[in-house]
């Protein structure tokens, strides 16, 4: 039998892996994560802070690959708990209801769980 621990560090690491590829391709496809992803809305609001998109993107990946550094390792899992929920939340609120909202919904209810 699977002991609490045991999930914990399962569901730990499967968010890793989600946290990390998302980093990575935001990285390496920018545009097309501009073009098809971004909500003209968001870019807007970054750009009234001084960001190009491509910028607030790369804020959002270097983020994201921090999110699953912690989470693989263990270390300020509460914190970057809370951060990466914080940017599902963004895509949640940006998006509306599309079956991305809906895995982004779940992935923020079991990083709110972690804490």
């Amino acid at each position: 039998m699977i002991s609490i621990r045991n999930i914990h560090f399962i569901i730990r690491v499967a968010i890793a892996a989600v946290f990390l590829w998302f980093g990575i391709d935001i990285l390496r496809h920018t545009a097309t994560w501009i073009a098809l992803w971004l909500p003209p809305s968001i870019a807007h609001l970054a750009e009234r802070v001084g960001l190009a998109a491509n910028q607030f993107l790369y804020i959002v990946a270097i983020f994201s690959i921090l999110v699953a550094i912690s989470h693989a390792s263990g270390l300020f899992i509460r914190f970057f708990s809370v951060l990466g929920a914080c940017i599902l939340l963004v895509q949640l609120l940006s998006s509306g209801f599309t079956s991305a909202t809906v895995v982004a919904t779940g992935l923020a209810i079991i990083l709110l769980a972690l804490t």
